[in-house]
Formats: structure tokens, C-alpha cells, sequence
């Protein structure tokens, strides 16, 4: 049986790569945990939403929900690690009717 070649367009090739990036450095950083990841899992679903394009413009209510993380307390704290652990930018908006940017 042939082996199927797969051809990515440009917008499936950096998000997978992003993806890939983002495991390989979070499997070797022991200052990552499932929220972590969960909620840049969720921050690439929006990249993939928009485009692939950064930055990104979400509402952290969004991403709580489909990081499926409740307590803001853990958002705050997960966001703010991972843009010190250089996994993310962050600019926060505090504008209710404007979303956070991101650059993933």
C-alpha cells in the first residue's frame, strides 16, 4: 500500500507547526501544567479561527470556556506564565467591548 502524501496550505503548516513547536518545548518545561496547556490549545483554535494571523483578538470569557478552566484566577495566572515563559505576547484590553490581543 502507497503511503498518501499530505499537502498543508500555508495556513495548516504554521498552525502545525506552531502546535509542534509549543509541545516539544511544553513536554521539557516542568513550570507547564494542564491549564497551561489547555488554554494554549484554546488561544490556537482562535488563531486557527482567524486566520492564522497575529495577533489574535479574543475575550478571555471565550477562552476560559473552551480551556474549560472557571476561576479567573487561573486564567490570569496561566496567561500572565506563559507570556513570561515566552510562550505567548499579551496585550490586555480593558475595554469590554475589545479583546485581549495575542501573538502566538
Amino acid at each position: 500500500m502507497e503511503k498518501e502524501e499530505v499537502v498543508l496550505n500555508n495556513e495548516e503548516n504554521t498552525l502545525e507547526k506552531t502546535l509542534f513547536l509549543f509541545m516539544a518545548k511544553a513536554e521539557d518545561d516542568p513550570r507547564l501544567g494542564p491549564p497551561h496547556i489547555s488554554l494554549y490549545l484554546s488561544l490556537l483554535l482562535q488563531f486557527k479561527k482567524q486566520g492564522c494571523v497575529n495577533p489574535i483578538s479574543v475575550f478571555s470569557k471565550s477562552l476560559r470556556s473552551t480551556a474549560k478552566i472557571a476561576a479567573r484566577v487561573t486564567y490570569q495566572k496561566c496567561i500572565h506564565e506563559l507570556k513570561e515563559y515566552g510562550y505567548i505576547d499579551y496585550h490586555p484590553s480593558y475595554n469590554h467591548t475589545l479583546g485581549n490581543l495575542f501573538w502566538v
